[in-house]
Parts: structure tokens; sequence; C-alpha cells
């Protein structure tokens, strides 16, 4: 079975798609902090007293663009259960899309976009086939 698929008993679940992967900028600049305030919290060995913090110039960090993309499909027949989303990002950019089964046998489909000029969606009911 792929690492991607869960047996919960009677329902499955599966994540395809998925990929997310850190810049190395991030983890590096992660790691570093991490170590910085590790090291600033320790305690010298002649006196019970924590070091103090010594005061740090700005650095200057270059900011990679976020970018990630995801999706899903759930489709479980026994509890009507049925949807999907997807959704991508390239710097301050989302766009995706997702639907659900409605009880009513219609499906709900919304479209949407969210960036500098706020959050845009497009709602759609797609009868049943």
């Amino acid at each position: 079975m792929p690492s991607n698929h869960w047996d919960l008993g009677k329902h499955n679940l599966q994540i395809k798609n998925y990929k997310f992967t850190p810049k190395i900028s991030e983890t590096r600049r992660a790691t570093q902090h991490f170590q910085e305030s590790t090291q600033n919290s320790k305690l010298s060995p002649s006196s019970p007293e924590p070091r103090k913090q010594q005061s740090q110039e700005p650095q200057d960090v270059s900011h990679t663009p976020a970018s990630y993309n995801f999706s899903y499909e759930v489709s479980d027949q026994e509890t009507k259960d049925v949807k999907s989303h997807k959704e991508s990002r390239q710097g301050d950019v989302v766009q995706g899309e997702y639907s659900v089964l409605e009880p009513d046998g219609y499906t709900r489909v919304v479209t949407y976009t969210a960036d500098a000029d706020g959050f845009k969606a497009i709602v759609k009911r797609v009868p049943p086939k």
C-alpha cells in the first residue's frame, strides 16, 4: 500500500499529488535561528545566572516566494461522502478549486483566487449525471 494511502476501516483516504519541499534557504535560516537561540540560553558554568543576550544587528534575509501544489479526493459511496480539493500557490497568488456532493445530488464546485486584490470565488451547482 503506498505511503499516501490509509485504511481507516470502512473508509479509505488517499492523498494524491501532494508535494511540499522546503527551500534550502528556509531550512538554513531555521537551523541558524535555532542554534543562535539555544546558544544564547545556555548557563555559564561559573554562574547560575543565564547569559545576557548580545544585541545583534538586523540581518538582511532574502525571502524566496512561497510555492506549493496539493490535491486530494474522497469518494465513499457508502456514506455518499464525495469531495475533492486542489490548490496551488506561486508567490502571493493562491488558486484552487474544491467540490462537494450535496444531499440533493448536485455537486457544488467552488473555484477561487486569493491575491493582492483579495479573495474571489465563483460557485457553481452542477446537476446530477
